[in-house]
């Protein structure tokens, strides 16, 4: 390895700075050379200018400074033109590496350098040094294990060996149960597929079996619907009959009770007799039977109401009057001639009806103020109908044909249906409506 002599630039002023100089000496030729230095013309006091082969630094070589030994041996020539180095490898004039120069560097490396550059120059050789050391001790301890392991190469390729003889005979078995299992899973896409299609079959059967169904149902609820909007025509035309029929004054329009002439008719029935108007028995009967289908209806409609001691039957022209006491009937209809020389039993009827309307009264007038135009007795079997005339005389009608006068009776029956009037009509005001009961006998 080359010697290394440093000589250093000890000021910035490199026309005053005292010059010192790099000696190279090669190891094998023992010779010292300066080749590559280049001196200014300018010589100051024993001295010669030099540039640093790193940083182009200007340098000055000292000969005084060198030992005797040296100093004869050392030529230094001289520059002409100091301007333009004569370096070797420097034509450009740019700094270099100077690590770099001597690490590529196949001989020995001509030229001074100052102290900076040489101090860099060792640090970067001490750390370059320690690196390869590094590296070199990385290789050996690299080589080693390398020795190590080559040991138990042949340990371990015999297990791995055996290994691999187990693997291949676990692969052979698993080939094998693969070649099983494959055709196992075509047998089962086999049987897969035959249940597939029964399904499916199946499943269109059905299908076709439901839809059917739903055809038929979904008819049945149209059909239903249909009727069911039939029915609420139906409902709807029979509640708009319904009220039109309910606003009617039923027993209004079934029992018209009128004044005709001397007579007082009912559905057109004249109730009496006279000597210039002579009534057949038929029409009576048939008056009588329209009375007493007419009084069984308010009976029924009044509620709470009950019949002691009767009961009215209407039969049209043979409607009579039952004596609950002891079941004797009672007529409401004659025949034969008009005047008897005793009482009969159509007499006797009409004075139970009276008896009847007086039950009926007394009733009406607990539920609220019933004033009656004629007033009705009704005492041991004998009913008259009391009118007071306009001089205040009272005048008595009774309802019996024995004993009595044609033009009388004819004003009891009047008295009897005018009566009768007011408490239907009352009723009616009463209730705002009244329909007929059910089980009501029908006049035949």
């Amino acid at each position: 390895m080359p010697y290394l002599i440093i000589f250093v630039c000890s000021s910035g002023n490199y026309s005053e700075c005292t010059m010192y100089t790099l000696l190279i000496l090669h190891e094998k030729s023992k010779q010292y050379s300066l080749d590559g230095l280049h001196f200014s013309s300018m010589n100051l006091t024993g001295s010669e200018v030099a540039i640093c082969k790193n940083c182009q630094r200007s340098l000055r070589l000292d000969r005084s400074l060198l030992t005797p030994k040296h100093r004869g041996d050392i030529a230094i020539p001289k520059c002409n033109d100091p301007s333009k180095p004569n370096i070797k490898g420097r034509e450009s004039g740019r700094p270099e590496n100077l690590f770099d120069i001597i690490i590529n560097s196949a001989s020995p490396l001509e030229g001074p350098m100052c102290q900076g550059c040489a101090d860099q120059l060792l640090f970067e050789m001490d750390r370059h040094l320690k690196e390869l050391e590094e590296e070199c001790s990385d290789c050996q301890k690299f080589l080693t294990s390398l020795q190590n392991r080559r040991e138990n190469i042949h340990f371990e390729a015999k297990i791995y060996g055996e290994k691999l003889e187990r693997m291949k005979k676990e692969e052979a078995a698993l080939v094998e149960e693969l070649d099983r299992l494959m055709k196992e899973e075509e047998s089962l896409k086999r049987d897969l597929d035959e249940i597939t299609v029964k399904k499916n079959d199946s499943e269109k059967e059905e299908r076709g079996k439901w839809w059917k169904k739903f055809r038929d149902n979904h008819r049945l609820l149209l059909d239903l619907d249909n009727e069911e909007q039939n029915k609420a025509s139906q409902l709807l035309y029979g509640r708009n009959l319904l009220e039109k029929l309910t606003s009617i004054n039923v027993v209004n329009k079934a029992f018209q009770i009128w004044v005709s002439d001397s007579f007082c008719t009912i559905n057109g029935f004249r109730l009496g007799r006279l000597p210039n108007a002579l009534i057949e028995w038929n029409e009576i009967n048939a008056a009588w039977g329209q009375i007493s289908l007419l009084f069984l209806i308010l009976a029924k409609s009044c509620s709470g109401f009950q019949l002691h001691n009767y009961e009215v039957i209407p039969m049209g022209s043979h409607s009579f009057i039952r004596n609950l006491g002891t079941g004797v009937k009672l007529p409401l209809y004659g025949s034969g001639p008009f005047k008897t020389a005793k009482e009969t039993e159509f007499d006797k009827g009409m004075c139970a009806f009276v008896d009847c309307l007086c039950q009926l009264q007394k009733y009406l007038e607990t539920k609220g103020e019933l004033r009656l135009p004629y007033r009705m007795n009704c005492d041991r079997g004998n009913a008259s109908f009391e009118y007071k005339s306009e001089s205040s005389v009272k005048i008595e009608y009774s309802v019996k044909n024995y004993l009595n006068s044609p033009e009388r009776w004819t004003g009891a029956m009047k008295c009897l249906l005018t009566n009768l009037k007011w408490m239907y009509t009352y009723i009616l005001c009463d209730r705002k409506r009244i329909s007929q009961p059910k089980n009501v006998p029908e006049c035949s």
